[in-house]
């Protein structure tokens, strides 16, 4: 829609910490598992801080760290049969149901030259990876997101008291990928939000990167064995603060990524007799369940991968056993389904380094975290990749009981116990004005009675650029004006950003601003006040 009045270039020209007592909640609500962890801000060390590891199911409650992002939508499946919705472990084995809900909230972004090629084409096929009908992905995941945040407060009542858990405020510290696109972001505070997190008026949102957050809970359980030539570490004690030293890439390429590759063996080695039964081999399922095992031991000494039970019309084989029901997995087959990710990963961490090497650092540590991070096959790939650099060496360091390190790590930047005093922008910010027409230089767009001159609209003025060094006290302002008509106090502006290395002049530049690099808008509403000592009047037109 045209602007009659577009925002032109002016002819004229940190965090205190919170002492009251309260809550501080990290979730990491992630693409296959979420887990939350909790601590009270009367805080002294990492191992007070509580994880959930207690969860519902249909039978008897299941003990892990992370519950399935998972929901199903078919209440006549529901153990009760009282409840509308089932989530996680509630879900019985034969219940189709939603998964992988928070890829769709990034489903806008740029793909990046490392994500699985065949991802999306899967998720618009519907069934378990797409989304139900009339219900968007921000539906979706408020609804699971509501299932959680019941159960949590239900928890924290059950430890603290309902009572006074009713007076306590709560800071809900919610992860995020480290190429989480702006969309993507507002999508899932919006989703919290609808499902009631951060509403009781005195509880509070935050979001947090999920390498930065899986960095600060590292860092803070073994610090003392790092090596001082970790640049990156400013402080110890008594609280932990690091910076950034190159913008955080990564792919959606991970334990969803294997899943599909081992779906893909199967359809390949039993064909139809393979694909007809997806009820049977679906997300949940007691083969799917088989797999699991099997991609978590894959690579230990002394474990063997165990068969897989499965149903299916498929002669007897190596691979099969027709009598038992059982599948058959090879060491040359996990390798086979494994590699491409570990491939992808490898090109991951090298572009991390070399752009640590345009900032001067070397990189002497890699810390594998998450649920793929505790895989034995992975650890010994990349360790030996790691070893096997040159000049330096690179240590691998894979903790125990990395899995919740994400949703811990948020905690503790809830708690203030460890920062990121330093971090580098992710992408450019700015915002679409309008400049001095400057003949040859541009086109005009408008004639502007109050500064008498012609403006070229379409511009853009980047505010922050990708790259660029900046802290929670970074302040960065640029004088505008706007011409209002009579009766109106605010206008909207939109800051746009861009992922590209280099970022465009204008808004519609073709050559710099294409669909694989968009512009995310947000909307931004101003109040205007009168400046009286800065007031000047011609005719019917008066400066703000």
């Amino acid at each position: 829609m045209a602007d009659q009045s577009p925002l032109r270039k002016s002819a004229y020209n940190g965090s205190t910490k919170d002492e009251r007592y309260h809550l501080v909640v990290g979730i990491d609500f992630g693409t296959t598992y979420s887990g939350v962890s909790f601590a009270k801000s009367k805080f002294d060390d990492i191992g007070n801080i509580n994880s959930l590891n207690k969860w519902p199911s249909f039978g008897a409650p299941v003990t892990q760290e992370k519950v399935p992002s998972q929901i199903a939508y078919d209440t006549r499946n529901v153990a009760t049969g009282l409840i509308e919705r089932a989530w996680g472990y509630q879900i019985r084995p034969s219940v189709s149901r939603y998964a992988w809900m928070k890829l769709h909230l990034d489903r806008n972004a740029a793909k990046s030259d490392y994500d699985d090629p065949e991802l999306y084409d899967e998720m618009d096929q519907g069934g378990e990876l797409g989304l139900p009908a009339g219900r968007t992905a921000q539906d979706v995941t408020a609804d699971y997101l509501k299932e959680l945040y019941t159960y949590l407060m239900n928890t924290l009542g059950e430890r603290f008291g309902t009572e006074l858990l009713e007076m306590t405020a709560i800071k809900f510290w919610f992860t995020m990928p480290a190429v989480w696109s702006d969309e993507a972001q507002h999508k899932t505070l919006e989703a919290a939000t609808k499902a009631k997190i951060g509403t009781r008026g005195k509880d509070e949102i935050c979001m947090i990167r999920e390498p930065e957050a899986a960095a600060l809970a590292t860092l803070k359980r073994t610090i003392v064995d790092w090596d001082t030539r970790l640049e990156v570490v400013k402080q110890v004690d008594p609280t932990l603060v690091i910076d950034e030293v190159c913008v955080g890439i990564g792919a959606k390429c991970g334990a969803t990524y294997i899943d599909r590759n081992f779906h893909r063996l199967m359809s390949k080695r039993f064909g139809d007799a393979f694909n007809s039964i997806t009820e049977k081999t679906a997300i949940g399922s007691e083969f799917m369940d088989d797999f699991e095992w099997n991609k978590k031991i894959f690579g230990s000494k002394g474990l063997e991968l165990a068969p897989m039970h499965l149903f299916m019309d498929a002669p007897e084989s190596e691979f099969y056993r027709a009598d038992r029901g059982e599948v058959i997995l090879m060491d040359y087959d996990m390798e086979e389904i494994f590699e491409p990710i570990i491939e992808i990963i490898i090109k991951l961490i090298r572009q991390q380094i070399g752009s640590s090497k345009t900032r001067d650092i070397s990189i002497t540590n890699l810390v594998l975290v998450g649920g793929l991070g505790d895989s034995p096959y992975l650890q010994q790939r990349l360790g030996n990749w790691c070893r096997s650099r040159r000049p330096q060496p690179i240590t691998l360091r894979a903790l125990s009981n990395n899995w919740n390190a994400v949703a811990k790590g948020a905690v503790l930047r809830g708690l203030e116990q460890a920062s990121v005093s330093m971090r580098l922008c992710q992408q450019h910010y700015g915002i679409t004005c309008a400049i001095p027409w400057v003949k040859g230089e541009n086109e005009p767009s408008f004639y502007d009675k109050f500064d008498r001159i012609w403006y070229s609209s379409g511009h853009m003025s980047w505010l922050v650029n990708k790259n660029q060094q900046i802290s929670e006290n970074t302040f960065q302002s640029e004088p505008f004006a706007r011409v209002l008509s009579a009766g109106r106090n605010s206008f909207d502006i939109y800051v746009y950003s861009c992922r590209s290395d280099q970022a465009p002049g204008r808004r519609d530049n073709p050559r710099t601003f294409i669909p694989s690099t968009p512009f995310i808008s947000r909307k931004l509403d101003l109040l205007l006040t009168s400046l009286a000592n800065k007031t000047r009047r011609e005719k019917d037109w008066k400066m703000y």
